[in-house]
């Protein structure tokens, strides 16, 4: 027999997936951080081929156009590395963060609905939104899961996680709060 506190292991949550958002998002941190490397490089570049006269200043105008390239490509990585769209047995939660990892989370059993939607040019390349809406918003989606790859196969990810879900629910001991910090 188990504790009341205690749950059997076929009751714990477990994790199903970890996505994260295409890099395609953060596109224009990665344009633009690759233009002013290239414009700081080249302009270094005719410095030192004496076509344009050298100076402190123009040597730290090519230096910082470089490191401001390279602040906005890791910047860009940044973003994307530390958004994470998560599906558990109990749960769907986006976590952002690096340091503070704000979490939202939405549990199986509040779910109303899932739905995706996509842009023309994002079906193309299989991108798109999961969109979960609850009781509380039925118009305004309480979680989306933003420009992830295959937005069809996690959405039926996660309607097959919801019919499957036991009733009682094993995570009816948590409190649901939608807004956690980890």
């Amino acid at each position: 027999m188990t504790q009341p506190h205690e749950l059997a292991a076929e009751d714990r949550e477990k994790l199903l997936a970890i996505r994260h958002p295409a890099r395609v998002r953060f596109l224009h941190y990665y344009i633009a951080g690759i233009v002013f490397f290239v414009f700081g490089w080249l302009f270094n570049v005719t410095v030192s081929a004496g076509l344009v006269q050298y100076s402190e200043l123009s040597w730290w105008l090519g230096m910082s156009s470089m490191s401001l390239g390279l602040l906005l490509v890791l910047l860009g990585e940044y973003r994307r590395h530390y958004t994470l769209y998560v599906v558990t047995t109990w749960n769907l939660r986006v976590r952002k963060g690096s340091f503070t990892k704000l979490t939202t989370r939405v549990f199986h059993d509040e779910i109303e609905r899932v739905e995706i939607s996509s842009p023309p040019e994002g079906r193309v390349i299989n991108l798109g939104y999961v969109n979960i809406y609850t009781s509380d918003s039925k118009e305004k989606p309480t979680l989306v899961f933003a420009d992830i790859h295959n937005p069809e196969g996690t959405m039926e990810l996660i309607n097959r996680v919801r019919a499957t879900s036991p009733l009682p629910a094993p995570w009816a001991h948590i409190e649901k709060t939608r807004t956690v910090e980890f």
